[in-house]
């Protein structure tokens, strides 16, 4: 049955030309591989192809598929379809918009970035699945959504609103779980605040929710934050600083990276992950080594130090029990 799936994501992405007036394709590709220069060897493959076509002034679809621990696996595949223009609302600075197939409709998910980017908060999301999803537009700035997943007895509801106000970027929303009575849902507020001011970028988010379902009612609040700092001198060095907590550390980790371009080929760079999570290890990882960047493609050859087998939060590929030195190739394309 997998390969059936696949095989049908295939054929469809190999007739979307024939089908769409307007076809882009997009994607990533990955490879990498660590060696801690004795027994240990670990490696990675990534890719992801995106195919996104407007069909006609109203529809437009996209597809994508992705590797997951080497097997193929559906991404996404939508319809989305613009009722708004259909019906002359846009004229009005009212837009409806129609989603509809395997996706994952979640919450906004607002992200901080800065540095390696993992400074994060997000809504409480939703796994993907097949579901519809309407989003009613006012005036250009705030987004009414609507999505369920038909598949279970009442569906999977998510409800929200969400819209960008300068600088600012704000979400409230409300989930039920299929089955639910609509007093145990949850209900959340996230959002964001990006500045840039000459060779400084500062980024804050914020998220709280409340589980209606759980009875104690200090285990059903769960709130996050995240702040991130960009300096860039000249266009040769970056420095990156991030922090986050939540509701179990208010303090969780730290982020700094810095990173020198002395010439426009080449790169070198640093850094460090700590966490203050209780339990954890202080140090978590550090990471340097130097990039190349030959047109679209990215060589990044370095060392991975660790004591707790992290990795994936740098620039490492993946990670060893101890680290290791590495070499990843990425493209963006």
């Amino acid at each position: 049955m997998k390969k059936l799936i696949v095989l049908s994501v295939l054929l469809a992405l190999a007739s979307f030309p024939l089908m769409a007036s307007d076809v882009t394709f997009s994607g990533d590709v990955t490879y990498g591989f660590i060696s801690d220069f004795g027994d240990s060897f670990a490696e990675d493959t990534t890719a992801t192809i995106d195919v996104n076509a407007a069909v006609d002034d109203y529809n437009s679809t996209v597809v994508s598929v992705k590797n997951v621990a080497g097997k193929i696996e559906l991404d996404q595949a939508t319809i989305e379809t613009d009722l708004g223009a259909a019906f002359g609302l846009t004229d009005m600075g009212v837009g409806l918009v129609l989603t509809a197939g395997y996706f994952d409709t979640g919450d906004e998910e607002y992200v901080i970035q800065s540095g390696y980017e993992n400074e994060n908060v997000m809504g409480i999301g939703t796994a993907k699945a097949w579901e519809l999803s309407t989003v009613l537009t006012v005036m250009d700035m705030v987004n009414i959504k609507f999505a369920v997943d038909p598949a279970m007895p009442l569906g999977t509801l998510i409800a929200g609103a969400y819209g960008e106000f300068g600088p600012v970027k704000a979400e409230v929303f409300y989930d039920l779980d299929a089955g639910a009575e609509a007093a145990d849902g949850k209900i959340g507020i996230d959002g964001s605040y990006a500045m840039d001011i000459a060779d400084l970028s500062l980024g804050v988010g914020l998220g709280f929710m409340y589980d209606m379902s759980v009875t104690d009612g200090a285990a059903a609040e769960q709130w996050a934050y995240g702040l991130g700092l960009g300096v860039g001198w000249t266009e040769m060095i970056s420095l990156g600083v991030g922090v986050d907590g939540n509701s179990m550390d208010a303090f969780n980790g730290l982020t700094a990276n810095v990173g020198i371009d002395p010439i426009d080929l080449v790169g070198l760079y640093a850094g460090m992950v700590l966490s203050f999570a209780e339990g954890a290890d202080a140090f978590q990882e550090a990471d340097l080594g130097i990039v190349v960047h030959p047109g679209a493609a990215e060589i990044y050859i370095g060392y991975l130090v660790t004591s707790v087998g992290s990795g994936g939060d740098l620039n490492a590929p993946t990670s060893l029990p101890d680290g290791g030195g590495y070499l990843k190739v990425d493209i963006d394309y």
